[in-house]
């Protein structure tokens, strides 16, 4: 029936609740990310992964908010869970934007989020309900600063970044970076919008032009969507064939159409990653999974969202069945007597943004 929220079972399996003999009750994670959106959690894969034996029953409630994309949706959606005192955690949503909306509505109810892919340094002023596991747009920022000026050996380094949220959060962070260790940016460019049709390839040509003739970089930071980093990319190769790349997190290399690149364009772009895929058991079980149900490697977000839940999991298999337990038990990561929680992405705590989790991968030379 239209309207119905129809939980979809994790499979954990559960001893009792509670000692006294009181009946078991079911409880919920809300998954506030909408139904086909590229960044929702495999799962199926998070179903497979958790420990069916001696927990309670824990269910994942869907997005049910309809029309996914009108206004409001993301409080709607934020206010169903709220109000279902079911619903113990949520697990979302899919960028900044979408958790900056319904963060007040989350905080009034006292509902632990935790947010897999979402980056605005902005989440942190909600550290009492809200739980990154992504670093914050300004650290990937002096990520990117320190790995062009120590890593890629850049003298003249410049940056091309996109006008929203992110690209001035990730300019912010990269000039903020400079500043701290005595050096600047030789050059930066601002572009609008996230596509790149015939009319914004023309506006990248000339700013990218005017960018490489007055900053003369060896090194360029790109903080752009894919579509724009691919032209950036032929741009600055065609003009300037020895420049390095380096761009940021938004870059996903999977979104790629065949032959996109030339090799030269490849071997000129380095970009961030947040995850990649480990040799521990648990990182190897994941990716196993995660092939055999969709037919291709994790992503970076998956791989994060997978671990939300695992960490309500987890939270709940100690004993902690309340909104206000998981939220304590939460903050609590990585304090005296409460190690890390060791995720497939790494030690996870909220103590302080995960830095730790950025790394640079080189596109190979070989073309899709």
């Amino acid at each position: 029936m239209p309207g119905l929220v129809r939980p979809i079972a994790l499979g954990i399996g559960l001893s009792a609740l509670l000692a006294c003999g009181q009946p078991e009750r079911e409880l919920r994670v809300g998954h506030a990310v909408p139904v086909g959106d590229q960044s929702r959690v495999l799962v199926n894969v998070a179903r497979g992964m958790l420990d069916s034996t001696a927990l309670p029953r824990l269910t994942i409630v869907p997005w049910e908010v309809v029309p996914t994309n009108a206004e409001g949706s993301e409080t709607g959606q934020a206010e169903r869970f709220a109000s279902d005192p079911r619903v113990v955690a949520v697990v979302g949503h899919a960028g900044s934007k979408s958790t900056l909306l319904a963060s007040p509505i989350y905080g009034a109810a006292g509902v632990p989020v935790i947010v897999p892919t979402a980056s605005s340094r902005l989440l942190r002023d909600a550290r009492e309900h809200l739980f990154p596991l992504s670093p914050p747009d300004d650290v990937e920022g002096a990520f990117l600063a320190d790995y062009a000026i120590d890593s890629l050996k850049g003298a003249r380094v410049a940056m091309l970044y996109v006008a929203d949220a992110f690209g001035v959060g990730i300019h912010e962070g990269v000039r903020a970076r400079f500043s701290a260790r005595s050096q600047r940016l030789t050059g930066d460019a601002a572009l609008a919008g996230r596509e790149c049709h015939q009319g914004e390839r023309d506006a990248m040509e000339s700013i990218t032009r005017a960018l490489l003739r007055r900053a003369t970089p060896d090194v360029v930071i790109v903080a752009l969507s894919t579509a724009q980093t691919v032209c950036a990319v032929r741009t600055l190769v065609a003009l300037a064939p020895a420049i390095r790349i380096l761009a940021a997190d938004a870059f996903d290399p999977s979104e790629l159409p065949r032959n996109a690149l030339s090799a030269a364009e490849r071997r000129a772009l380095g970009y961030v990653v947040t995850w990649e895929p480990g040799t521990d058991s648990l990182s190897l079980a994941f990716v196993r999974r995660a092939r055999a149900e969709t037919g291709r490697d994790p992503t970076p977000g998956q791989a994060m969202t997978h671990d939300a839940f695992m960490l309500i999991a987890q939270a709940v298999r100690e004993g902690h069945t309340s909104r206000a337990a998981i939220r304590r038990w939460l903050q609590a990561l990585g304090t005296p007597g409460h190690p890390p929680y060791h995720g497939v992405t790494g030690p996870i705590t909220f103590l302080e943004p995960r830095r730790t989790v950025l790394r640079v991968r080189q596109l190979t030379a070989e073309r899709n």
